[in-house]
């Protein structure tokens, strides 16, 4: 016998059952690079989402339209994802550490209308700004000051509306997001990841490791990548766990981030769990 473990469930409709459930417990834990700590409910991210979702639609976006991210592990991004989903638009994260040119070309091809980055990924674009011809706005996260040209992310989302009537219909099998391969052998190739196919992996993620909702899963590795999106992200989401996330892997403080975080189950690879291994712990 099949069974349907989807259904028409879109991530729209995925976090408001999950705030009905879990309104006032925190989802994501986050530590910044900094070691500043910072929370939010379930509530509180439905409500950037959904205000960040009538903003970018008040800015033009419309179904389809593609918005590059090019920031690290932030609360911004899983903010920035879910109002994607939101509207139907596509997230298209990248690597922080990409060159220019590989930048211009993810962009050009995807032909995406919005950048999403920090301040100190700015100067990167500088240089190809009159290539990128399809970017109408870009968007900084996480800026303390103004800077000309680009819109704050805070400010964008601040007399934003929490109602979802402008919202189009969604559908499982639309695109939410497009995942860029490492092109070691040619270009990179933009993977299409569908609603669907984001909640099936959560699904049989959590189900393969028994995860409980008093779980939380500790996000070490970039966002931006499958790993942190499929397997950890999507897991704790379906089961109504949390997140513990760090702006940057480090070998050397893994265990005592888990331990300050509450990080209860992680999702690593064969490299970094070799260097954590090679360090002491205290």
């Amino acid at each position: 016998m099949t069974v349907d473990i989807i259904g028409n469930r879109t991530l729209r409709l995925l976090l408001a059952d999950k705030v009905k459930q879990h309104k006032e417990k925190v989802f994501i834990h986050f530590e910044d690079a900094n070691e500043q700590r910072y929370k939010k409910t379930y509530k509180e991210l439905q409500e950037e989402v959904n205000k960040l979702s009538n903003a970018l639609l008040k800015l033009g976006l419309k179904k389809g339209d593609h918005v590059v991210l090019h920031i690290p592990n932030n609360m911004e991004f899983f903010t920035t994802w879910f109002a994607l989903a939101n509207i139907g638009a596509i997230m298209v994260p990248t690597n922080i550490l990409s060159t220019a040119d590989e930048m211009k070309y993810i962009i050009n091809h995807s032909e995406a209308i919005v950048l999403m980055t920090e301040a100190e990924y700015l100067d990167k674009f500088d240089g190809i700004r009159r290539e990128l011809t399809t970017i109408q706005h870009t968007i900084i996260t996480r800026c303390e000051h103004a800077i000309e040209g680009v819109i704050d992310f805070n400010d964008l989302i601040e007399n934003s509306s929490v109602g979802t009537e402008a919202f189009p219909q969604i559908r499982s099998e639309d695109v939410v997001a497009m995942l860029y391969t490492s092109g070691t052998t040619s270009k990179p190739k933009g993977v299409q990841v569908t609603n669907a196919n984001y909640i099936y992996t959560g699904e049989l993620m959590s189900k393969s490791i028994q995860l409980t909702e008093n779980d939380r899963a500790f996000i070490v590795l970039p966002l931006f990548h499958g790993n942190a999106q499929y397997y950890s992200t999507m897991s704790a989401l379906v089961t109504g766990a949390s997140i513990a996330l760090t702006e940057k892997f480090s070998a050397s403080r893994y265990f005592k981030q888990a331990k300050a975080l509450g990080g209860t189950v992680g999702s690593l690879f064969a490299a970094p769990i070799r260097m954590i291994l090679a360090k002491g712990y205290d």
